[in-house]
Protein backbone atom coordinates (compact mmCIF):
# COMPACT_ATOMS: atom_id res chain seq x y z
CA UNK A 1 0.00 0.00 0.00
CA UNK A 2 1.70 3.39 -1.42
CA UNK A 3 2.34 6.15 1.40
CA UNK A 4 -0.18 8.30 -0.49
CA UNK A 5 -3.03 5.82 0.27
CA UNK A 6 -2.32 5.41 3.76
CA UNK A 7 -2.35 9.12 4.53
CA UNK A 8 -5.53 9.58 2.72
CA UNK A 9 -6.69 6.84 5.06
CA UNK A 10 -5.40 8.25 8.35
CA UNK A 11 -6.96 12.07 6.91
CA UNK A 12 -10.04 10.00 6.06
CA UNK A 13 -10.02 8.83 9.91
CA UNK A 14 -9.35 11.99 11.44
CA UNK A 15 -12.34 13.91 9.66
CA UNK A 16 -14.65 11.46 10.25
CA UNK A 17 -13.56 11.36 13.84
CA UNK A 18 -13.76 15.14 13.77
CA UNK A 19 -17.21 15.21 11.95
CA UNK A 20 -18.70 12.84 15.15
CA UNK A 21 -17.12 14.77 17.63
CA UNK A 22 -18.46 17.98 16.25
CA UNK A 23 -22.28 15.80 16.11
CA UNK A 24 -21.71 14.81 20.05
CA UNK A 25 -20.46 18.46 20.65
CA UNK A 26 -23.80 19.96 19.31
CA UNK A 27 -25.79 17.38 20.75
CA UNK A 28 -26.31 19.24 23.83
CA UNK A 29 -26.49 22.69 22.62
CA UNK A 30 -29.71 25.31 22.94
CA UNK A 31 -28.60 28.14 21.51
CA UNK A 32 -26.81 29.42 18.79
CA UNK A 33 -24.16 30.86 20.55
CA UNK A 34 -23.53 27.15 21.80
CA UNK A 35 -23.69 25.95 18.55
CA UNK A 36 -21.26 28.52 17.16
CA UNK A 37 -18.98 27.73 19.88
CA UNK A 38 -19.52 24.03 19.71
CA UNK A 39 -18.24 24.10 16.30
CA UNK A 40 -15.56 26.42 16.27
CA UNK A 41 -14.04 24.12 19.33
CA UNK A 42 -13.89 20.93 17.41
CA UNK A 43 -13.14 22.74 13.73
CA UNK A 44 -10.26 24.75 14.70
CA UNK A 45 -7.69 21.90 15.49
CA UNK A 46 -8.72 19.53 13.60
CA UNK A 47 -8.06 21.52 9.84
CA UNK A 48 -5.26 23.51 11.19
CA UNK A 49 -7.28 27.10 11.37
CA UNK A 50 -5.78 29.96 13.43
CA UNK A 51 -8.89 31.84 14.12
CA UNK A 52 -12.40 31.48 12.71
CA UNK A 53 -15.87 33.18 13.19
CA UNK A 54 -19.80 33.12 12.98
CA UNK A 55 -21.52 35.64 11.37
CA UNK A 56 -25.59 35.19 10.54
CA UNK A 57 -27.69 37.37 9.10
CA UNK A 58 -29.70 40.19 10.93
CA UNK A 59 -33.55 40.10 11.20
CA UNK A 60 -34.01 42.91 8.91
CA UNK A 61 -31.48 41.32 6.70
CA UNK A 62 -29.25 44.59 5.93
CA UNK A 63 -26.20 43.18 7.71
CA UNK A 64 -24.35 40.04 9.05
CA UNK A 65 -23.22 40.36 12.68
CA UNK A 66 -20.90 38.36 14.63
CA UNK A 67 -22.11 35.46 17.30
CA UNK A 68 -18.44 34.62 17.76
CA UNK A 69 -14.97 34.65 17.32
CA UNK A 70 -11.93 33.06 18.36
CA UNK A 71 -8.07 34.18 17.18
CA UNK A 72 -8.68 37.13 16.34
CA UNK A 73 -6.22 40.49 17.85
CA UNK A 74 -8.69 42.85 18.99
CA UNK A 75 -8.02 45.54 16.70
CA UNK A 76 -9.55 43.13 13.81
CA UNK A 77 -12.50 41.53 15.98
CA UNK A 78 -13.21 45.11 16.66
CA UNK A 79 -14.12 46.03 13.15
CA UNK A 80 -15.44 43.09 12.32
CA UNK A 81 -18.54 43.52 14.58
CA UNK A 82 -20.77 44.08 11.63
CA UNK A 83 -20.57 43.84 7.67
CA UNK A 84 -22.74 45.55 5.58
CA UNK A 85 -24.55 43.37 3.26
CA UNK A 86 -22.59 44.06 -0.18
CA UNK A 87 -21.39 42.12 -2.96
CA UNK A 88 -18.11 44.20 -1.97
CA UNK A 89 -17.52 42.01 1.56
CA UNK A 90 -16.77 38.38 1.28
CA UNK A 91 -19.04 36.63 3.92
CA UNK A 92 -21.92 38.68 2.69
CA UNK A 93 -21.29 37.52 -0.91
CA UNK A 94 -21.04 34.13 0.36
CA UNK A 95 -24.65 34.75 2.02
CA UNK A 96 -26.10 36.22 -1.19
CA UNK A 97 -25.22 33.63 -3.49
CA UNK A 98 -24.73 30.69 -1.55
CA UNK A 99 -21.71 29.40 -2.65
CA UNK A 100 -18.51 29.13 -0.32
CA UNK A 101 -15.74 31.23 -0.96
CA UNK A 102 -12.18 29.79 -1.14
CA UNK A 103 -9.41 32.80 -0.33
CA UNK A 104 -5.80 30.80 -1.18
CA UNK A 105 -3.89 33.82 -1.17
CA UNK A 106 -4.01 37.48 0.12
CA UNK A 107 -3.12 39.46 -3.74
CA UNK A 108 -6.00 37.12 -4.81
CA UNK A 109 -8.93 38.09 -2.51
CA UNK A 110 -7.76 41.56 -2.39
CA UNK A 111 -7.72 42.29 -6.59
CA UNK A 112 -11.12 40.63 -6.00
CA UNK A 113 -12.79 42.52 -3.06
CA UNK A 114 -11.97 45.98 -2.07
CA UNK A 115 -13.46 45.94 0.99
CA UNK A 116 -11.31 43.24 2.19
CA UNK A 117 -8.08 45.30 0.67
CA UNK A 118 -9.01 47.92 2.76
CA UNK A 119 -9.93 46.05 5.91
CA UNK A 120 -7.24 43.35 6.35
CA UNK A 121 -7.27 40.63 9.17
CA UNK A 122 -3.91 39.32 8.97
CA UNK A 123 -4.70 36.47 7.92
CA UNK A 124 -3.30 34.89 4.58
CA UNK A 125 -5.89 32.45 3.25
CA UNK A 126 -9.48 31.24 4.79
CA UNK A 127 -12.35 29.48 3.84
CA UNK A 128 -15.98 31.25 4.18
CA UNK A 129 -18.82 28.52 4.11
CA UNK A 130 -22.50 29.10 4.05
CA UNK A 131 -24.69 28.37 6.61
CA UNK A 132 -27.62 26.86 4.23
CA UNK A 133 -31.48 26.72 5.71
CA UNK A 134 -34.63 26.46 3.55
CA UNK A 135 -34.37 30.33 3.05
CA UNK A 136 -31.12 30.40 1.53
CA UNK A 137 -28.04 31.27 3.52
CA UNK A 138 -28.47 32.20 6.91
CA UNK A 139 -24.92 33.25 7.60
CA UNK A 140 -21.48 31.94 7.15
CA UNK A 141 -18.73 29.98 9.27
CA UNK A 142 -15.43 31.28 8.08
CA UNK A 143 -12.04 29.83 9.27
CA UNK A 144 -8.65 31.85 8.92
CA UNK A 145 -5.10 30.38 8.52
CA UNK A 146 -1.76 31.87 8.49
CA UNK A 147 -0.28 30.92 5.53
CA UNK A 148 -1.28 30.86 2.18
CA UNK A 149 -2.78 27.54 1.10
CA UNK A 150 -4.73 25.36 -1.48
CA UNK A 151 -7.92 23.76 -0.43
CA UNK A 152 -8.31 20.71 -2.46
CA UNK A 153 -11.49 19.22 -3.31
CA UNK A 154 -11.41 16.33 -0.32
CA UNK A 155 -10.64 19.14 2.23
CA UNK A 156 -13.27 21.53 0.09
CA UNK A 157 -16.02 18.56 0.93
CA UNK A 158 -14.33 17.90 4.60
CA UNK A 159 -15.03 22.08 5.77
CA UNK A 160 -18.71 22.21 3.56
CA UNK A 161 -19.29 18.86 5.83
CA UNK A 162 -18.74 21.00 9.20
CA UNK A 163 -20.90 23.83 8.08
CA UNK A 164 -23.57 21.76 7.07
CA UNK A 165 -23.95 20.16 11.00
CA UNK A 166 -23.22 23.97 12.17
CA UNK A 167 -26.39 25.15 10.08
CA UNK A 168 -28.61 21.91 10.98
CA UNK A 169 -27.74 22.59 14.77
CA UNK A 170 -28.51 26.27 14.27
CA UNK A 171 -32.15 25.51 12.88
CA UNK A 172 -32.81 23.06 15.92
CA UNK A 173 -31.56 25.82 17.96
CA UNK A 174 -34.26 28.43 16.01
CA UNK A 175 -36.73 26.14 15.94
CA UNK A 176 -36.83 25.61 20.00
CA UNK A 177 -36.23 29.35 20.27
CA UNK A 178 -39.47 29.85 18.70
CA UNK A 179 -40.95 26.64 20.49
CA UNK A 180 -39.87 28.11 23.79
CA UNK A 181 -41.54 31.76 22.73
CA UNK A 182 -44.62 30.39 21.26
CA UNK A 183 -45.32 28.88 24.53
CA UNK A 184 -44.06 31.85 26.70
CA UNK A 185 -46.66 33.70 24.86
CA UNK A 186 -49.50 30.73 25.33
CA UNK A 187 -48.80 30.73 29.25
CA UNK A 188 -49.13 34.80 29.04
CA UNK A 189 -52.31 34.39 26.98
CA UNK A 190 -53.75 32.13 29.52
CA UNK A 191 -52.54 34.30 32.48
CA UNK A 192 -54.49 37.18 31.09
CA UNK A 193 -57.17 35.28 30.22
CA UNK A 194 -57.49 33.67 33.63
CA UNK A 195 -56.86 37.57 34.75
CA UNK A 196 -59.80 38.67 32.80
CA UNK A 197 -62.27 36.19 33.89
CA UNK A 198 -61.98 36.98 37.18
CA UNK A 199 -62.18 40.50 37.12
CA UNK A 200 -65.00 40.33 34.53
CA UNK A 201 -67.30 38.06 36.74
CA UNK A 202 -66.39 40.48 39.39
CA UNK A 203 -67.44 43.56 37.43
CA UNK A 204 -70.68 41.62 36.07
CA UNK A 205 -71.85 40.91 39.09
CA UNK A 206 -71.52 44.12 40.45
CA UNK A 207 -74.15 45.39 38.40
CA UNK A 208 -76.19 42.71 38.87
CA UNK A 209 -76.05 43.14 42.84
CA UNK A 210 -77.13 46.34 42.09
CA UNK A 211 -79.97 45.10 39.87
CA UNK A 212 -81.29 42.77 42.84
CA UNK A 213 -80.95 45.44 45.52
CA UNK A 214 -83.14 48.05 43.54
CA UNK A 215 -85.77 44.80 42.68
CA UNK A 216 -85.84 43.92 46.48
CA UNK A 217 -86.34 47.65 47.96
CA UNK A 218 -89.04 48.07 44.93
CA UNK A 219 -90.72 44.54 46.01
CA UNK A 220 -90.66 45.36 50.02
CA UNK A 221 -91.83 48.82 49.36
CA UNK A 222 -95.28 47.75 47.12
CA UNK A 223 -95.96 45.18 49.62
CA UNK A 224 -96.06 47.71 52.51
CA UNK A 225 -98.01 49.80 50.11
CA UNK A 226 -95.52 52.76 50.52
CA UNK A 227 -94.12 52.20 46.47
CA UNK A 228 -95.73 55.85 44.84
CA UNK A 229 -95.13 56.61 40.93
CA UNK A 230 -92.37 58.76 41.73
CA UNK A 231 -90.30 55.56 43.49
CA UNK A 232 -91.74 53.47 41.04
CA UNK A 233 -89.88 55.83 38.23
CA UNK A 234 -86.45 55.88 40.55
CA UNK A 235 -86.19 52.79 40.90
CA UNK A 236 -87.16 51.79 37.38
CA UNK A 237 -84.56 54.74 36.21
CA UNK A 238 -81.46 53.15 38.57
CA UNK A 239 -82.21 49.26 36.55
CA UNK A 240 -82.47 50.48 33.77
CA UNK A 241 -78.89 52.66 34.20
CA UNK A 242 -77.39 49.59 35.69
CA UNK A 243 -78.48 47.82 32.93
CA UNK A 244 -77.39 49.95 30.05
CA UNK A 245 -73.58 49.50 32.30
CA UNK A 246 -73.65 45.88 32.27
CA UNK A 247 -74.54 45.52 28.53
CA UNK A 248 -72.48 48.08 27.44
CA UNK A 249 -68.87 45.94 28.88
CA UNK A 250 -70.84 42.78 27.46
CA UNK A 251 -71.01 45.21 24.08
CA UNK A 252 -67.73 45.71 24.41
CA UNK A 253 -66.54 42.32 24.82
CA UNK A 254 -68.72 40.94 22.05
CA UNK A 255 -66.81 43.93 19.69
CA UNK A 256 -63.51 42.85 20.64
CA UNK A 257 -64.38 39.01 20.03
CA UNK A 258 -65.74 39.21 16.61
CA UNK A 259 -62.65 41.81 15.78
CA UNK A 260 -59.98 39.18 17.09
CA UNK A 261 -61.35 37.05 15.02
CA UNK A 262 -61.23 38.85 11.74
CA UNK A 263 -64.76 39.83 11.57
CA UNK A 264 -65.38 43.64 10.79
CA UNK A 265 -67.68 45.52 12.53
CA UNK A 266 -70.68 46.81 10.34
CA UNK A 267 -70.66 50.92 10.24
CA UNK A 268 -72.77 53.81 10.14
CA UNK A 269 -71.86 56.69 9.13
CA UNK A 270 -73.64 60.43 9.17
CA UNK A 271 -72.66 63.54 9.90
CA UNK A 272 -71.78 63.98 13.42
CA UNK A 273 -70.98 67.07 15.51
CA UNK A 274 -68.38 66.07 18.15
CA UNK A 275 -69.36 69.26 20.55
CA UNK A 276 -72.79 68.08 20.79
CA UNK A 277 -71.63 64.49 21.41
CA UNK A 278 -69.31 65.45 23.74
CA UNK A 279 -71.41 67.92 25.60
CA UNK A 280 -73.90 65.59 25.58
CA UNK A 281 -72.04 62.90 27.59
CA UNK A 282 -70.74 65.31 30.09
CA UNK A 283 -74.12 65.91 30.76
CA UNK A 284 -74.95 62.43 31.01
CA UNK A 285 -72.34 61.79 33.90
CA UNK A 286 -73.65 62.07 37.59
CA UNK A 287 -72.45 64.97 39.86
CA UNK A 288 -69.42 63.33 41.35
CA UNK A 289 -68.15 63.09 37.59
CA UNK A 290 -69.16 66.27 36.81
CA UNK A 291 -67.28 67.69 39.11
CA UNK A 292 -64.37 66.18 37.57
CA UNK A 293 -64.72 67.99 34.32
CA UNK A 294 -63.77 71.12 32.44
CA UNK A 295 -64.64 71.48 29.04
CA UNK A 296 -62.96 73.36 26.57
CA UNK A 297 -64.21 73.67 22.92
CA UNK A 298 -63.94 77.38 21.39
CA UNK A 299 -65.75 75.94 18.43
CA UNK A 300 -69.34 75.93 17.82
CA UNK A 301 -69.07 73.13 16.13
CA UNK A 302 -66.56 70.14 14.82
CA UNK A 303 -68.13 67.61 12.25
CA UNK A 304 -66.97 64.36 10.87
CA UNK A 305 -68.55 61.44 9.25
CA UNK A 306 -69.08 58.38 11.53
CA UNK A 307 -70.80 56.12 12.99
CA UNK A 308 -72.79 58.18 16.25
CA UNK A 309 -72.95 55.14 18.62
CA UNK A 310 -69.02 53.84 17.77
CA UNK A 311 -67.82 57.44 18.63
CA UNK A 312 -70.03 57.74 21.51
CA UNK A 313 -68.57 54.87 22.86
CA UNK A 314 -65.25 56.20 22.18
CA UNK A 315 -65.80 59.36 24.05
CA UNK A 316 -67.70 57.20 26.85
CA UNK A 317 -64.93 55.00 27.59
CA UNK A 318 -62.34 58.47 27.23
CA UNK A 319 -64.21 60.13 29.54
CA UNK A 320 -64.60 57.22 32.30
CA UNK A 321 -61.56 55.82 32.05
CA UNK A 322 -59.99 59.32 33.05
CA UNK A 323 -62.94 60.13 35.72
CA UNK A 324 -61.75 56.50 37.63
CA UNK A 325 -58.30 56.71 37.63
CA UNK A 326 -58.37 60.65 38.72
CA UNK A 327 -58.23 61.69 42.15
CA UNK A 328 -61.04 63.02 43.59
CA UNK A 329 -60.14 66.77 43.93
CA UNK A 330 -58.64 66.76 40.46
CA UNK A 331 -59.90 67.70 37.43
CA UNK A 332 -60.24 66.05 33.79
CA UNK A 333 -60.00 68.59 30.82
CA UNK A 334 -61.55 67.79 27.48
CA UNK A 335 -60.64 69.56 24.26
CA UNK A 336 -61.73 69.91 20.62
CA UNK A 337 -60.57 71.40 18.21
CA UNK A 338 -59.33 70.99 14.43
CA UNK A 339 -56.17 70.85 13.16
CA UNK A 340 -53.91 70.02 9.99
CA UNK A 341 -51.66 66.39 9.15
CA UNK A 342 -48.32 67.11 7.62
CA UNK A 343 -50.34 65.87 4.40
CA UNK A 344 -52.54 68.77 4.67
CA UNK A 345 -56.00 66.29 5.50
CA UNK A 346 -57.92 68.36 8.21
CA UNK A 347 -58.34 66.78 11.30
CA UNK A 348 -60.72 66.93 14.00
CA UNK A 349 -59.61 66.60 17.35
CA UNK A 350 -60.43 65.11 20.92
CA UNK A 351 -57.91 65.48 23.48
CA UNK A 352 -58.94 63.93 27.47
CA UNK A 353 -56.06 64.91 29.82
CA UNK A 354 -56.24 64.15 33.52
CA UNK A 355 -53.99 64.14 36.51
CA UNK A 356 -54.09 60.71 37.50
CA UNK A 357 -51.58 57.88 38.33
CA UNK A 358 -50.31 57.64 34.64
CA UNK A 359 -49.23 54.76 33.26
CA UNK A 360 -45.75 52.77 33.50
CA UNK A 361 -43.73 53.65 31.15
CA UNK A 362 -42.91 50.17 30.75
CA UNK A 363 -46.90 49.64 29.81
CA UNK A 364 -47.13 52.41 27.65
CA UNK A 365 -46.40 50.00 24.51
CA UNK A 366 -48.90 47.42 25.36
CA UNK A 367 -52.03 50.21 26.69
CA UNK A 368 -54.25 49.70 23.66
CA UNK A 369 -53.99 45.82 23.99
CA UNK A 370 -56.94 43.76 25.14
CA UNK A 371 -56.93 43.25 28.46
CA UNK A 372 -54.08 44.94 29.08
CA UNK A 373 -53.97 47.19 31.99
CA UNK A 374 -51.04 49.26 33.84
CA UNK A 375 -49.40 47.65 36.81
CA UNK A 376 -50.38 50.47 38.77
CA UNK A 377 -54.08 49.97 38.23
CA UNK A 378 -54.62 46.29 40.41
CA UNK A 379 -56.97 47.79 42.58
CA UNK A 380 -59.16 49.94 39.97
CA UNK A 381 -62.11 48.15 38.53
CA UNK A 382 -62.10 47.20 34.83
CA UNK A 383 -61.28 44.47 32.50
CA UNK A 384 -58.55 46.46 30.31
CA UNK A 385 -61.14 46.61 27.19
CA UNK A 386 -61.98 50.43 26.97
CA UNK A 387 -59.23 51.24 25.43
CA UNK A 388 -58.92 48.34 23.18
CA UNK A 389 -62.15 49.35 22.26
CA UNK A 390 -61.10 52.91 22.02
CA UNK A 391 -58.32 51.99 19.48
CA UNK A 392 -60.26 49.78 16.89
CA UNK A 393 -63.40 51.90 17.04
CA UNK A 394 -61.06 55.29 15.91
CA UNK A 395 -59.09 53.05 12.69
CA UNK A 396 -62.04 51.69 11.56
CA UNK A 397 -62.96 55.38 11.09
CA UNK A 398 -59.72 55.90 9.42
CA UNK A 399 -58.25 58.12 12.53
CA UNK A 400 -55.47 57.40 15.29
CA UNK A 401 -55.39 57.65 18.48
CA UNK A 402 -52.61 58.09 20.74
CA UNK A 403 -51.38 58.40 24.78
CA UNK A 404 -48.70 60.12 26.57
CA UNK A 405 -48.50 59.41 30.47
CA UNK A 406 -46.34 60.34 32.93
CA UNK A 407 -46.33 57.93 36.57
CA UNK A 408 -47.90 59.81 39.34
CA UNK A 409 -48.60 62.65 37.12
CA UNK A 410 -51.73 62.24 34.39
CA UNK A 411 -52.13 60.73 31.27
CA UNK A 412 -53.25 62.54 27.86
CA UNK A 413 -55.13 60.39 25.23
CA UNK A 414 -55.64 62.09 21.39
CA UNK A 415 -58.10 61.19 19.31
CA UNK A 416 -57.79 62.19 15.27
CA UNK A 417 -60.61 61.56 12.54
CA UNK A 418 -61.29 62.69 9.39
CA UNK A 419 -62.93 65.86 9.62
CA UNK A 420 -66.08 66.28 7.43
CA UNK A 421 -64.32 69.81 5.32
CA UNK A 422 -67.35 70.46 3.62
CA UNK A 423 -69.77 71.38 6.14
CA UNK A 424 -70.75 74.82 6.00
CA UNK A 425 -70.10 75.15 10.08
CA UNK A 426 -67.31 77.32 11.19
CA UNK A 427 -63.63 76.35 11.58
CA UNK A 428 -61.06 76.97 13.80
CA UNK A 429 -57.25 77.83 12.49
CA UNK A 430 -55.42 74.94 10.72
Amino acid sequence: MSDEIVDMQVRLTARTATLHAITAGLAPTLTAPEVAAAVIRHALPAVGASAATLLLRTTDGQSLERLVATGYTQAVSDQYQRYPMSTSVPAATVVLTGEPLWIESVAAIAERFAYYAAHPTGFAAAAILPLASDQGADGVLVLAFDQERVFDADERTFLLAIAGQCAVALQRARLLRAEQDSRARAEAALRTRDVFLRSLAHDLKTPLSSLAWHAQIMRRRAREGRLSPAALEDGLMAIEATTSEAAAAIDELHDLARLGSGETLELHPARLDLVALVQSEIAARNDTALAHLRLDIPLPSVVVEADPARIRRVVANLLDNAIKYSPPDSEVRVSLGLGRGADGERWATLQVQDDGRGIPNADLPHIFEPYRRGQNAARVAGEGLGLAIVQRLVELHGGQVSVTSTEDVGSTFTVRLPHASSHATAEGPA
